[in-house]
């Protein structure tokens, strides 16, 4: 099963692809933005995480040893 590279869920592979949470292939450097069509840059994601994402590349959560 492949999981969303944006939100880290599972995608369920049987859902018709119109659905929200169906399969689609993301470019982690936007086609529109001058990246490659090629496997290094693309991942599997829920086609809503990817409609949230848009053009823009994904930038990951960062997150810290300790609260600020």
């Amino acid at each position: 099963m492949p999981w969303c590279w944006l939100c880290g869920k599972p995608i369920n592979l049987n859902l018709p692809w119109n659905d929200r949470m169906s399969f689609t292939v993301d470019h982690v450097v936007p086609l529109s933005r001058g990246g490659p069509a090629t496997l290094d840059n693309s991942r599997s994601a829920h086609r809503s995480c990817n409609s949230s994402k848009g053009n823009r590349p994904h930038k990951p959560d960062l997150k810290t040893s300790r609260e600020w």
